[in-house]
């Protein structure tokens, strides 16, 4: 519950600390700490505590996924298409890693593999919300239309804050407020 409010994460970074201080194996805490430092712009601190969290329980999904994640958006791809891949041969089904990994393939350039990947994301909201993403990074202006609309028309209630990062991205600021409204 402490991570949930921005406003809180200092006092959440604290509780970690102790928590990872009294639990140096707790693959868990290492990486909810590294969810909140990420959240905070202290991303090499983030990355690290995800690599040590993805070695103390390298079966779980969840530190692979989160230290790819957190390699995306420091935009070292190589490294999270590799953390990301490690996600998927634990769990294939895992929900967001395939869109993950299409947006970092995407970023590479890797066109097509970024769509065939998009395409695996197995919630149909996901998979819209990662094909509008690809397609407008690869310059496909209808084709990220189209995903745009079908997110928004089927998915816009669950999907709300999603919607607000295509939108963003687009550089459709107002309207990304509006979903971000929606989703609060």
């Amino acid at each position: 519950q402490i991570l949930l409010r921005r406003e809180r994460y200092a006092d959440a970074i604290v509780v970690l600390r102790r928590l990872t201080a009294s639990r140096p194996t707790d693959a868990w805490a290492h990486g909810a700490l590294g969810i909140a430092l990420a959240s905070t712009g202290r991303v090499e601190e983030s990355i690290a505590l995800h690599r040590r969290a993805s070695e103390q329980d390298p079966l779980s999904v969840s530190p692979h996924a989160n230290l790819g994640l957190t390699l995306y958006h420091a935009g070292r791809m190589a490294e999270a298409e590799a953390s990301l891949r490690r996600a998927l041969e634990i769990a294939p089904q895992r929900l967001l890693v395939h869109a993950f990994l299409a947006r970092t393939l995407a970023a590479q350039g890797r066109k097509d593999e970024a769509l065939a990947e998009a395409a695996l994301e197995p919630d149909e909201g996901l998979r819209l919300f990662a094909l509008a993403i690809v397609h407008h990074k690869l310059g496909h202006a209808s084709e990220a239309h189209a995903a745009l609309y079908d997110l928004m028309e089927g998915h816009g209630d669950a999907y709300a804050a999603q919607i607000a990062e295509v939108l963003a991205m687009r550089g459709e600021i107002d309207a990304s407020f509006e979903w971000l409204n929606k989703a609060y």
